[in-house]
Parts: C-alpha cells; sequence; structure tokens
C-alpha cells in the first residue's frame, strides 16, 4: 500500500520534488506499532499545510480512498476549481450554520464554509490535496451529524416521564451509526474510480439523498436565500407604544410601518398616504396580510403581537427558516400512502390521503410547560367511550384536593377510586374513603378513573399511540376553547375538535355513525380496528412552512424549539426535570 514516509511526522520534511509529493512504497508487517496509525495522520498532516490547527476525525475512513487511486481529487477539477459537488456539499451545509451565532455544534461547519471560501492564491499540489480532504471531512461530518440524529435530538425534552407499563414503544427515529460509516467509504471509493464528470455527478447524487424527502424543503432553502440577501439592510423597528387602529394619525410609527410594509413586499413602493402620517386603509390591509401570515387575529389592530412580528429582523426570519429545516429530519423518508399530520406550533391536524388532504381540524396541544412531544408515532388503537386513568401528577395537583374538599365531587364527575393498575382493578366504594385521614396525595393510596360520559375529559373517543410518555389523541367535552387563537392549554396529550368525525375516516366501514352511536350510548369502553393497520401520526413543530397556495406561513416559537440546546446545562436541565417529575408523579 502507498502511504507517507514513517520516520518522520513532520508534514513540512516531508520530501517533494517539483512540488509533487513523493510517496514510498512499504509492507505494513515492517511498521512500528508506533505508526499503525500514521495512515489516518497523513490526512492531518496534508491538511495542516494548508489550514493550520485542523484535524479530521474521519481520518481513517478516508485515507485508502485517496492512498488507492494514487491522491486523486474527489473535489477539485483538474484545474483545481471547485466541482458542482464540492458547491452542492456548500450549499447543503450552509443552512446548518444559521441555527445559533455560536455554538460548539455549529463550529466545525462555519469553519468549513470559510476554509472552502477562502481564495487559494498559490495553487500547490499539496494545498489543493488539503482543499480535497477539507471537503471529504465534512462531507463524513454531516452524515455522522444526521445519522445520529444531533439536529433533532435539539428538540428533545423531558417534560413528559416515560412509563414502564405494557404501552408499544415508538420506533427509534435515527438510524444505527455505523451505518454511515460504511457508506461514506463506499461513497468515496465509487467516486474515486470514475472520470472528472461522472465524479461530480455521483457525488452530486449522494448529497441530495442528504436532504429531507420534503416538499417544504426546497420552500424553506428558497426563503432563507431570500432573507439572506436581505441581512445586509437595517431592518426598520417599530418602537414600543400603544395599539394602533384604523384612522389614527401616529407621526413616531406610520413612516417605520411604510417601510416595513415595503420590505415586506406588501405595500407598493409608490405609495402615497391620503393623509400624512395617518393610519389608512392601504396600511391595514396590508398588516391583515402580515396578521394572516402569522397565524393572528385579522383586525388590522397593531398590538404587541403583530408589532413584534413588523419587527422580525431577516436575521431573525433565516434562523426560524433554518431550524424549520433542521426539523424536517424527523420525518421518515417513506411518508405513507395516508398519515395524520398534526402542527403544534398551527394547532391543527391534517389527514393525508394519497397526497391529498382530506380532514382538516384544530388541536389543542400542550401547555409550555407541559410540551406535546415532537414524535414519529403510529396509531395502535381508537377506543370508544374510553376509561380516563387519571395520571398521578394530575391526579395530585387536581382531583385529590377537590375530592378532599367536596365529598361529591368525585360522584357528580363520573370519578371511581380503585386499587392498584391491574385489569379489571379493584374498585374501593367511596364511603368507605375518609379524604381527611390523608394529610396530602402522596399519603393516597389508590388511584382516580373516570367512566366513559358526557363529562369525561377523553370525551367520546380515544386515540392511542405507539409511545410510553402516555401521549395520545382524544376528544374533549371543552369544545368552547376552539374558539381562542392560542391553543397550547392541555397536560401534554392532544385534544381534537372533531375527534368523531376523525374516527369515521380511521374505522372500517363497518363503523358507521349509527354503530358508533350505539357503543356511545352504552357507556362501556370497546376498542375498535382501524382500516389501515399502524397508520402513521406525525407530532411535529413546524413555525414556518409553505402552504398549498405557496405562501410561507409563520408561527410563534410557543415552545421556544427554534434554538438550540446550551450544551453545558442540557444533561444538568434533563435530570432537573425527571427528578421533578418523579416528586410529581
Amino acid at each position: 500500500m502507498l502511504i507517507f514516509p514513517l520516520s518522520d511526522k513532520s508534514f513540512a520534511d516531508l520530501r517533494y520534488e517539483h512540488e509533487e509529493v513523493r510517496y514510498e512504497e512499504v509492507r505494513y508487517e515492517e511498521v512500528r506499532y508506533e505508526e499503525v496509525r500514521y495512515e489516518e495522520e497523513w490526512v492531518n498532516i496534508a491538511l495542516n499545510s494548508r489550514f493550520q490547527g485542523l484535524q479530521s476525525d474521519y481520518g481513517s475512513l478516508m485515507s485508502s480512498s485517496y492512498l488507492d487511486n494514487n491522491f486523486q481529487y474527489l473535489w477539485l477539477d483538474h484545474d483545481g476549481h471547485p466541482t458542482p459537488a464540492a458547491k452542492a456539499l456548500i450549499k447543503l451545509i450552509t443552512p446548518f450554520t444559521e441555527l445559533a451565532e455560536d455554538h460548539p455544534w455549529l463550529a466545525p461547519y462555519k469553519t468549513f464554509i470559510q476554509r472552502a471560501q477562502q481564495p487559494l492564491e498559490l495553487p500547490l499540489p499539496r494545498y489543493l490535496l488539503a482543499t480535497d480532504l477539507l471537503y471529504s471531512d465534512m462531507f463524513a461530518r454531516i452524515q455522522q451529524d444526521l445519522a445520529s440524529g444531533r439536529f433533532v435530538q435539539a428538540d428533545s425534552d423531558n417534560d413528559h416521564k416515560e412509563y414502564t407499563g405494557n404501552l408499544p414503544v415508538s420506533e427509534p427515529l435515527h438510524n444505527d451509526i455505523s451505518a454511515w460509516q460504511l457508506g461514506y467509504q463506499l461513497q468515496l471509493k465509487t467516486a474515486a474510480t470514475l472520470d472528472e464528470e461522472g465524479r461530480s455527478d455521483y457525488l452530486t447524487q449522494q448529497i441530495e439523498q442528504l436532504y429531507p424527502n420534503s416538499p417544504q424543503s426546497k420552500a424553506l432553502l428558497s426563503a432563507m436565500d431570500y432573507w439572506r440577501a436581505k441581512q445586509e439592510d437595517e431592518w426598520p423597528q417599530l418602537s414600543e407604544g400603544q395599539n394602533l387602529t384604523a384612522g389614527e394619525i401616529r407621526p413616531d410609527w406610520i413612516p417605520v410601518l411604510t417601510q416595513q410594509l415595503q420590505k415586506l413586499e406588501l405595500l407598493s413602493l409608490d405609495y402615497t398616504p391620503e393623509l400624512t402620517n395617518r393610519y389608512d386603509d392601504k396600511l391595514i390591509e396590508a398588516v391583515k396580510k402580515v396578521q394572516s401570515q402569522h397565524g393572528q387575529t385579522i383586525d388590522g389592530i397593531i398590538g404587541p403581537k403583530t408589532r413584534k412580528v413588523l419587527n422580525l429582523t431577516p436575521k431573525d426570519r433565516v434562523r426560524q427558516l433554518a431550524h424549520n429545516f433542521r426539523r424536517l429530519y424527523h420525518l421518515p423518508q417513506e411518508m405513507g400512502e395516508q398519515y395524520v399530520m398534526v402542527n403544534m406550533a398551527d394547532y391543527r391536524l391534517q389527514l393525508i390521503k394519497r397526497g391529498q388532504e382530506s380532514l382538516n381540524m384544530k388541536v389543542i396541544v400542550g401547555t409550555p410547560k407541559a410540551r406535546t412531544p415532537i414524535m414519529t408515532q403510529t396509531l395502535t388503537s381508537v377506543i370508544l367511550s374510553p376509561r380516563w386513568n387519571v395520571p398521578r401528577g394530575i391526579a395530585s395537583r387536581l382531583i385529590f384536593p377537590q375530592a378532599k374538599a367536596d365529598p361529591d365531587y368525585l360522584r357528580q364527575r363520573g370519578i371511581i377510586v380503585v386499587d392498584g393498575w391491574s385489569q379489571p382493578a379493584s374498585e374501593i366504594p367511596l364511603e368507605q374513603i375518609d379524604f381527611t385521614t390523608y394529610n396530602s396525595s402522596s399519603d393516597f393510596p389508590y388511584r382516580f378513573v373516570q367512566l366513559p360520559g358526557n363529562s369525561n375529559l377523553l370525551g367520546h373517543v380515544k386515540f392511542r399511540l405507539s409511545n410510553n410518555k402516555a401521549i395520545y389523541m382524544h376528544d374533549t367535552p371543552g369544545k368552547y376553547l376552539f374558539k381562542e387563537n392560542e391553543l397550547a392549554l392541555s397536560n401534554g396529550c392532544i385534544r381534537l375538535e372533531n375527534a368523531l368525525l376523525l374516527a369515521e375516516h380511521l374505522l372500517t366501514d363497518y363503523w358507521n355513525p349509527d354503530r358508533m352511536q350505539s357503543v356511545l350510548d352504552a357507556k362501556e369502553e370497546t376498542y375498535l380496528p382501524t382500516a389501515q393497520a399502524e397508520l402513521p401520526v406525525y407530532l411535529m413543530y413546524w413555525t414556518v412552512w409553505q402552504d398549498e397556495n405557496g405562501q410561507l406561513q409563520w408561527r410563534d416559537d410557543i415552545y421556544q424549539k427554534d434554538q438550540l440546546p446550551v450544551v453545558s446545562d442540557t444533561r444538568k436541565t434533563f435530570l432537573a426535570t425527571a427528578q421533578k417529575q418523579d416528586k410529581e408523579g
């Protein structure tokens, strides 16, 4: 095999002839034990010939593709210029650099972009080899980070503890990390055997496969390019102040508002006000478009929420777009012919059949303190007239204090007390329980179950999902809540605006509305078969997406997910949250 001479580890002392590196052929078994790792060390030595201090973690993976092919460039053409494949790699890496201003996860990405764009004034062979290795190093890193799920694990939280009962566990979201290494080596070895054009085409195809398999991907990247081009311009800011309503004269706001709406391309550049500094109809119409694009009440009144989105800078929008691009990696390569998509940031559920929306409804999701987790799930069962096994935390905070204060509280709401979690559980007659003898809920040895009925908090139907965090979708008797604009109100489960209609779409044809109603009238918990086994259910979080009309929709980051975790604090936060939940139950 061909490797560098091993007698000296200094790249500066390696022998050159006419600026071409001479390599000596040595037998592997003659190499001293201390020098075995030199096969990957030469990669770092070569990289440092141009990029001082750069150390690759992937030298052993990329080394043979160069050694076995006489150090053939993989990313540069015969003139030493980046090939289309090299440019495609830069394009893929760029969105990740926008996730944060400064974060240790992103340091290699930002450094790569800087070095790849650094002009090569003296095209010496050693510098060209270093540049080519730079691309191979980044090609390995992005594949490792995607395979390990680093950028989707950034959305993890411990708002809901895992239960160890008999609930089916959801399928893992991420691939085995070792698979990417084998694939990467095969990619480089294959590329090295092709001619220059074929090599670039092949690597470009491999890079394209690293993008999320979602039509939203191109839309988000296009929007990112659009807003990135505007980052150099200073974005005008509305100052704090009272709400702006139709017809008001506001010299401090109207000039700024006019500039903002023109920059947003919602107001003509030749706009002329009917009356100077007056909030007129044309401005109101443009503001209503802003409100529509941001999921706000469309009334034309500029209050704190509308002012906040008007003040978003191009940099703010680029970062928000980058995080939504990142979250596309939560989705599998194949979504399925039929699936349920929940966008928690938009409080919406869609049922998709053969690529078309067949149902759309509002949903209520977890509060910012009890966030509904981002998950890829399957529907395991549909339950009519469900019983509600009250979680310990809710029982402790809400049910027990009320039962202790009011003897009739449980009976009025159809709640029974049972002993243990066995099925069927043993019911304890309420007249046998003296709540005053228990100082706190932690002393109470029983649990609460709400029976089927109109007051049941799960409503008339429950959709059980494949997770072990007791997160599911269900009906609700509190339909009045869906009139609200902001619907992050639950303890983590998803309440449906029209659960029975969703059930009709998902159950077999046998279960028509009349048969379903007969089960509901019986008030007996009943598990029903779905028309499609293991229906995919995607609990996702999009704060930006392109709608069916090609318009970008923006939403508030209610869960604070449009940011990367503070690495030093992540483990501490998770442990503290878990300990708190253990105490609450």
